[in-house]
């Protein structure tokens, strides 16, 4: 099945028609040897090539029950054309055709029936003064697909970045799914993922290149709205200025030092190889580095000439052919913890350990276990052996303890769900941590001064302070975190369809 196609030009006569132009795309989708850059009906006439999916044209749009002061932010760069007050129409300059349904869900939300309920209520009117106060209100009586609904239209309508916090991964994927039916998108959801502290031959780190990507993401700005559990969010991870201390950057047309640039790749947990098949794999041929990034779904291929980075682009790893060209890339670490981030490198790290066994050695009772541990580590580190459990030393890699809360933009509105259920899941995932602390430390697994891997509510709602943020709960707690109390206490009085 071809799908979708366009063709466009000067038609029929002494030019190809139609039928010849549909022939000749379908020989060379069965000879890929015919496949072109660019199809050309004569010398002197370069049509290029583009697929449906990526075109971008403009779009006439109407409106109704949307503010057209909220339609450039709605819908992007574009021209007014008319406003009757209660509908409007509006040009957009250029979008895809997956833009323009993201932007049709949008204006559902803004201007659908559903959204022309809740601005009948005066609690949704009182919590979006608040959302763009950065006031913290705590909310009752609500259900969580009223929830849903009520953070999505908040969400449309303030034009915020979002983040919302539920209890665990299940309710944090079902609120996943109902937002995207409200918003028309799918907000990307942050999962947890186990510590890795014993030693292995192997460690499958598929959560950790997620949360990478999700973080730099956050951090840039390009995740507008996110979904996390309790857990995913109060566990310990990288800084934010040693995340982007730690990534490389390659831009077409610049320049790198080829050795500098694969030494960096090492440092950052990346391993060489002669074939690039997975993420945080990377491989040399002459002037040719394929790469595979975290921050991509596909390796990239870097073709230098010299020094300079001359053309670039992501490549199928099973077919080894080029899909698509880019001008920028980003390497990200590959892992979370990584030792070379520490402030002095692996050198650093291995003082710090040093130190350690010092202080253990000088005790009456040293803990012999912890002691082998660590010199085993130190040997590791010193040989250039990948250190799989480096969760163990989070600590002394990254003094400051930071969590995904810290990647989270000042001007986002946060979304605590189920604030009991939120309490206590932060309360369970404390206590089961503690019950297998006691067997890291007598079995010289972890050091007793590096146990600290995960915030608590209260810790973590105290993040917020500078954004505000709105409790949702079906009923009204008697308890909120004491760094972030709500100034306001609403009951809305709902009933489910």
């Amino acid at each position: 099945m071809l799908g979708d196609v366009v063709f466009y030009g000067k038609g029929a006569g002494k030019l190809p028609t139609a039928s010849a132009v549909v022939a000749d795309v379908i020989d060379a989708l069965k000879d890929g040897s015919k496949i072109h850059d660019s199809l050309f009906w004569k010398p002197a006439e370069k049509l290029d090539h583009q697929l449906m999916d990526t075109a971008k044209y403009s779009y006439y749009i109407r409106t109704a029950g949307v503010p057209a002061a909220a339609l450039p932010n709605v819908a992007g760069p574009g021209k007014l054309v008319f406003d009757y007050g209660d509908s409007a129409a509006y040009l957009i300059e250029a979008a895809t055709a997956a833009d323009l349904k993201a932007v049709a869900a949008k204006l559902e939300v803004l201007g659908g029936r559903l959204a022309l309920v809740l601005k009948k209520l005066p609690e949704y009117e009182a919590l979006l003064s608040a959302l763009e106060a950065r006031q913290t209100v705590a909310v009752s009586g609500v259900s969580q697909i009223i929830r849903s609904h009520f953070i999505s239209a908040l969400i449309a309508e303030s034009e915020r970045p979002a983040l919302i916090v539920c209890q665990d991964d299940l309710a944090a994927q079902r609120a996943q799914a109902e937002l995207a039916a409200f918003l028309g998108s799918t907000p990307p959801l942050l999962p947890a993922r186990e510590l890795t502290l014993y030693e292995s031959a192997s460690v499958s780190r598929e959560w950790e290149h997620r949360r990478m990507r999700l973080l730099y993401g956050l951090a840039t700005g390009k995740v507008k709205v996110l979904v996390a559990s309790m857990e995913a969010l109060s566990l310990r991870t990288v800084p934010r200025q040693t995340l982007f201390g730690g990534l490389v950057t390659l831009k077409c047309g610049a320049e790198y030092d080829l050795d500098s640039l694969t030494a960096r790749l090492v440092r950052a947990g990346y391993s060489r190889t002669s074939l690039v098949e997975g993420v945080g794999q990377f491989a040399l041929r002459g002037g040719i580095l394929d790469v595979f990034s975290p921050a991509h779904d596909q390796p990239i291929r870097a073709e230098f000439f010299g020094d300079e980075l001359d053309a670039m682009g992501f490549f199928d790893p099973l077919t080894q052919r080029r899909t698509e060209n880019l001008d920028e890339a980003v390497l990200l670490p590959v892992a979370e913890t990584v030792p070379f981030l520490h402030p002095d490198g692996a050198e650093g790290l291995c003082k710090d350990l040093s130190a350690l066994i010092a202080r253990q050695k000088r005790r009456k009772t040293p803990n012999t276990a912890l002691i082998s541990t660590l010199e085993g580590d130190i040997d590791k580190l010193q040989g250039g052996v990948p250190l799989t459990a480096a969760d163990r030393y989070m600590a002394l890699i990254y003094p400051e303890f930071s969590t995904a809360a810290d990647y989270v933009s000042l001007s986002a509105a946060v979304f605590f769900c189920d604030h009991g259920n939120l309490r206590r899941a932060s309360k369970a995932r404390m206590e089961d941590f503690g019950l297998s602390l006691d067997s890291y430390l007598q079995s010289g697994t972890l050091a007793g001064e590096l146990c600290e891997f995960y915030c608590t509510y209260d810790e973590l709602a105290g993040r917020f302070r500078e954004n505000g943020a709105i409790y949702f709960d079906s009923f009204l707690s008697a308890q909120f975190p004491e760094e972030l109390p709500p100034k306001r206490i609403l009951s809305v009085t709902a009933k489910q369809l």
